[in-house]
Order: structure tokens, then C-alpha cells, then sequence
């Protein structure tokens, strides 16, 4: 009768008949392991455990998908994985290093097996009108926590027959949908650009710009802008003329 059983699970092809016998290739998590296996390899809902433990998804043989992994001095990561490596939405605990008993906890999302941010994408960007040239966002190495803000178009600076210097275009609004700021500082000393620095802002910010193409209220384009993380940034505008 045992004989028949065994013989009736072999051919039923379970993934979990052989799983002492699938392979876990990461090294930390070599040990013992128990789950789904597929062509020898640990693959399906599994948990391995060697210096560290992981108990979730794994796919040829490493995490990949969602699982927890704990490491031998407690830290945790729990979320999803991609190749043996946290990618995507998760947590992360670990201990300090600064003395403090409450461990440090990250939670947001991972890239490559490092925290990224709080946020999928540092910032997004949506220009609103077909009137840009360009928009280009950077997060500075600045630490103060500010926007630098250069708007110009293609024909500013120059000069026609009827008008001996172009009009440059220029911030006319800016429409808070989330967060908040306290100061606008311009600069239009330039021929070429303008220049505007927001101040004491509340992150995360999102709102829409509107820029004067020509000094018209007829001629506006708009933008909007989402930055998701504090910090220094520098957008460049370019405004078709």
C-alpha cells in the first residue's frame, strides 16, 4: 500500500516531494529548506533557512516575489523581492548603530536590495499644455530643503523690428494641490531667464505651474509638478515661444 502511495505521488508530479533535495542558491539561506521545487531548484512558496531564514516566494532557486527574510541579529525585511534582492514595496527593520533599543524601520520602496525612498519616484512631472519646449527636474546635493525654479523660452533675449527685446516668459501661478511653502523669491535681472526660489516648503509637494508664454493671459502653459521627497531641487523650464 505505501508502495502504491509513493508511486502515485511520483507520478502526480507534487512539487513538494523532493524538497529536501531542492537547491537554495543564496548563500546565507543554505540549510534546509521546505516548499514547491522546480527542475532542482527551490521554486513556489518555500521557507529556507541557513544563517538567515526566508520564508515566501521563491523562483529559480532565490527569493523573488513576496516573502520576510530575517537576518541571524534580528534585523527584518518583509516585501517583495526580485532575483534574491528586496525590489519593490517593503519594510525594513534593523537595528541602530547609535544606541538607541528601538531598531530603525524603513518602510517604502527598495531597488537592487537598497531603500530607495519613501516613494516609487522621487518626482513626477505632467505638462498640462503642448506648449514646452522642455522640463527637467533634479534633486540637488543641497541640503536646505528648497525649489530653484529657471524659466525661459526660445526666443527670449532677442529682438524683431517692431520689438527691440523679446518678452521672457515668466512664472504666474503656482496652485497647491498638496504640501505648502512660505516664501517666493524672484530674480529677473537676466535677458535670457527667470529665476525663482520657493522657500520653507512643506513636503511632499505637489502643484500645478502656470507660466506666461508672452505676458498674454492668452498665451499660458501649465505643468504639473510632484516631488515626493524633502529636499534641494533645480527644475528648468523651457517655454515655447
Amino acid at each position: 500500500m505505501k508502495t502504491w502511495l509513493f508511486l502515485l505521488l511520483f507520478l502526480s508530479g507534487s512539487p513538494f516531494i523532493f524538497s529536501q533535495d531542492c537547491r537554495v542558491l543564496t548563500d546565507s539561506l543554505k540549510g534546509t529548506y521546505s516548499g514547491g521545487c522546480k527542475n532542482g531548484l527551490a521554486d513556489g512558496e518555500g521557507t529556507a533557512t541557513g544563517t538567515d531564514r526566508y520564508t515566501g516566494h521563491f523562483k529559480k532557486g532565490v527569493p523573488y516575489g513576496s516573502g520576510r527574510y530575517t537576518w541571524k541579529n534580528g534585523d527584518w525585511y518583509e516585501g517583495e523581492w526580485k532575483d534574491g534582492k528586496p525590489d519593490g514595496p517593503g519594510t525594513r527593520s534593523r537595528k541602530n548603530n547609535n544606541g538607541k533599543e528601538q531598531p530603525e524601520i524603513l518602510t517604502g520602496f527598495f531597488k537592487d536590495g537598497e531603500y530607495r525612498g519613501k516613494y516609487e519616484k522621487p518626482y513626477e512631472m505632467e505638462m498640462l499644455t503642448n506648449n514646452f519646449t522642455s522640463i527637467s527636474i533634479k534633486k540637488m546635493n543641497n541640503l536646505v530643503p528648497e525649489i530653484s525654479l529657471v524659466v525661459k523660452n526660445t526666443t527670449a533675449g532677442g529682438s524683431t523690428f517692431k520689438m527691440p527685446m523679446l518678452p521672457k516668459s515668466q512664472l504666474r501661478d503656482i496652485q497647491l494641490i498638496e504640501g505648502n511653502y512660505t516664501e517666493l523669491v524672484s530674480d529677473t535681472s537676466s535677458k535670457i531667464t527667470n529665476r525663482y526660489v520657493i522657500r520653507h516648503i512643506r513636503f511632499p509637494f505637489r502643484a500645478v505651474f502656470t507660466f506666461e508664454r508672452d505676458q498674454s493671459a492668452q498665451q499660458l502653459a501649465q505643468a504639473r509638478i510632484e516631488l515626493n521627497e524633502e529636499g534641494n531641487w533645480m527644475i528648468k523650464v523651457d517655454v515655447e515661444q
